[in-house]
């Protein structure tokens, strides 16, 4: 009856309007508020009311296919995992190919709490959003007032002029609609989780460096049109596989030059995409990831044959994924074999634990590797196997016992001598 009521008359209860601010440590300088996110504490009814909104908004932009299909951010079946295989692979394919690629990676100076209300309710109806919702998000932002709460002492009340309240259930959402129409300006690829932005081209002359320079003064122009401001010390700029060619230096962002991630990690990208790239079983991995990621985001019923590319169809048979997926889990968890071997030789050498202890701990990181292997290697093969990929969850299993069991051996027969 309450929350019928507040919809109809598009009005909120006072209580609902005040936030208690909790300052959350971030990094740096603990003296310093900017170092600080401030999470607003609302409302139990509120909440529950904001997220029937939440899901009823999100609803209608997911229907009208309005939402950017650059967003991976507070949207149902998107992810920062989803956005990284994209991104990752996008990055791997060029790289892979001798290409170069610039990534610049670009972040809101308190995205949050910049938005302007006027300018985010003009989206919003722009979007379709109307009626009693619209009234009722336009009261749920403005005449708010919060107050700071710090080891139990309370603030004096404050009004909140703009922003969306961190910590709402509704604010995420909201955020992402107020800046769905970025990419729109952008012909360079786009990934965004929120407010986080990465935006990158592969550099073939020295024509896609500026094309790449004009995306970037395109989205300056952008956010000071909607007065979102970017943070200069956060916006940097990778340069992946840079030795092949000459191409743009200095890039400008905001009136000052970009600083480029250090040589030495754009090396090893490039070294680890060399190898991966030479690597038959880990690109085989890659190229199921791809696969994987290619049928569980089709927009139809389509199915795997029209939706995965032809290259990758061969990964129906047992040996081109499962050997990636078998060699990958077996050095990598090889590693939890070792330190725990080196542990029980380190306890006899200080002459103050027995042997039985020695043996547990080594004994521990054995069946610590098997849970994990087994378990790893299952859930790997039941997301192939749900996404109607050909391969039968035992295989994941046999993966599993049979790398456990070479380890098993591998492990008693080289440390068990010195127990």
């Amino acid at each position: 009856m309450l929350y019928r009521r507040s919809l109809q008359l598009g009005e909120l209860p006072l209580d609902w309007k005040e936030a208690l601010v909790s300052p959350i440590y971030k990094k740096g300088a603990k003296n310093l508020a900017a170092n600080y996110r401030p999470i607003s504490l609302t409302a139990i009814l509120c909440k529950i009311l904001e997220s029937i909104i939440c899901e009823v908004l999100l609803d209608h932009m997911l229907k009208n296919n309005a939402l950017s299909p650059k967003q991976y951010g507070f949207i149902h079946g998107r992810s920062t995992v989803l956005q990284m295989l994209h991104y990752l692979n996008h990055c791997y394919e060029i790289v892979a190919r001798d290409g170069v690629v610039d990534v610049i990676y670009l972040d809101y100076a308190k995205a949050f709490d910049s938005v302007p209300h006027r300018r985010l309710l003009s989206k919003l109806v722009s979007y379709g959003i109307r009626g009693n919702i619209h009234k009722w998000i336009h009261m749920f932002l403005t005449a708010r007032h919060q107050s700071v709460v710090v080891n139990g002492i309370r603030s004096s009340s404050a009004p909140v002029l703009s922003g969306i309240p961190q910590g709402s259930v509704l604010g995420p959402l909201l955020f992402v609609i107020y800046i769905n129409d970025l990419p729109e300006n952008i012909d360079s690829d786009i990934y965004m989780f929120a407010d986080d932005t990465k935006i990158l081209r592969p550099i073939k002359e020295r024509q896609d460096s500026y094309k790449l320079q004009h995306d970037l003064n395109r989205m300056q122009a952008w956010s000071d049109k909607w007065l979102l401001n970017f943070n200069p010390s956060k916006c940097k700029i990778q340069e992946c596989n840079p030795g092949r060619m000459v191409h743009c230096k200095g890039w400008s962002f905001g009136g000052g030059a970009m600083a480029v991630v250090s040589a030495g990690v754009t090396s090893l990208t490039r070294v680890v995409a060399g190898l991966v790239a030479v690597w038959g079983p880990g690109a085989g991995l890659l190229r199921g990831a791809r696969a994987v990621v290619a049928y569980s985001t089709r927009q139809d019923s389509s199915s795997y044959a029209e939706v995965v590319p032809e290259e990758d169809q061969e990964l129906e048979t047992f040996p081109d994924l499962w050997q990636g997926i078998f060699l990958w889990s077996f050095f990598s968890v090889m590693f939890i074999h070792v330190v725990s071997a080196i542990i029980a030789f380190l306890m006899l050498r200080q002459h103050k634990y027995g042997r039985f202890s020695a043996a547990c701990v080594l004994l521990i990181g054995l069946l610590t590797t098997l849970v994990m292997s087994a378990a790893t290697s299952a859930a790997i093969g039941f997301v192939l196997y749900q996404a109607k990929i050909p391969l039968q969850p035992i295989h994941a299993m046999i993966c599993g016992i049979s790398q456990t069991a070479l380890l098993i051996l591998f492990s008693f027969s080289r440390f068990m001598p010195t127990l």
